[in-house]
């Protein structure tokens, strides 16, 4: 992988930044960089993405654009992450 975006956030994980913020101070890079850097590094193998159970209340927040009018909670909204390391065979 070339000295680029994806090197960057990938150093950035490996070093331990658990966060978009904490990639962000340590690479400098615009959130939407780190966004689209992280989904290709998944896509790539270097990174696995599970959703994590713990991103909306049991009963919905009700409070951010995806939930439902009928029923309160999320539909399709954000999904809060948990992001590993993968070993590639080189």
């Amino acid at each position: 992988m070339s000295a680029g975006p994806l090197r960057l956030v990938l150093e950035a994980v490996q070093a331990g930044s658990l966060t978009s913020n904490e990639i962000h101070r340590s690479t400098g890079l615009s959130m939407d960089m780190i966004r689209t850097s992280l989904d290709q590094l998944v896509r790539m193998g270097y990174l696995s993405a599970e959703a994590m159970a713990t991103a909306c209340p049991p009963s919905g927040c009700g409070s951010c654009g995806s939930a439902s009018a009928q029923t309160g909670t999320c539909s399709t909204g954000p999904v809060l992450l948990g992001l590993s390391l993968t070993r590639r065979a080189s």
